[in-house]
């Protein structure tokens, strides 16, 4: 067993374990950047949803109802729901929302990180580093919400039944 660290595009991605098996997918990883990129971003995507799940909650519930948001309503219906169906159901719908974010943090990333080299490799707009950026998130916010959009209608109506 070795103890080694995944460098891709110059970013520490994490220390393994390597055994005989694990190091074709070192290389793998390596070799291939757009897979990389869609399978760190899906997993950095899931984790934060899945930190963040239960104030997404609470939020969608605000939403759907006719009260007026505040901290300490919003401070209630934590206590509410948990008493009346435990602290697990704040994350009701969650593996639905993974399901949508896993892909749309993946293609996001993706989309993002190929379309600025492509703009920086070809020169497009070499002046406007800004504009490239620019550019870069609006082709991966659009790529990634028009690829993931069923998805998010499928994690509304999971989350809550309706």
């Amino acid at each position: 067993m070795i103890i080694e660290t995944i460098v891709v595009n110059n970013n520490c991605l994490f220390n393994v374990t390597l055994d005989k098996y694990s190091h074709n997918l070192k290389k793998y990883l390596i070799e291939n950047e757009l897979f990389s990129q869609l399978l760190f971003g899906g997993i950095a995507g899931i984790l934060a949803k899945t930190i963040v799940a239960p104030v997404e909650r609470i939020k969608i519930c605000f939403q759907i109802s006719n009260e007026k948001f505040s901290i300490k309503k919003a401070i209630d219906l934590f206590k509410i729901t948990i008493k009346k169906e435990g602290f697990i159901s704040l994350w009701k719908g969650h593996s639905a929302n993974i399901l949508r974010v896993g892909p749309y943090a993946s293609a996001h990333y993706a989309i993002h990180d190929q379309s600025e080299h492509f703009l920086k490799h070809y020169n497009i707009f070499p002046n406007y580093v800004k504009l490239n950026s620019f550019i870069a998130g609006a082709l991966a916010g659009g790529g990634a919400t028009l690829l993931t959009y069923p998805l998010d209608v499928i994690r509304v109506r999971v989350a809550f039944d309706t």
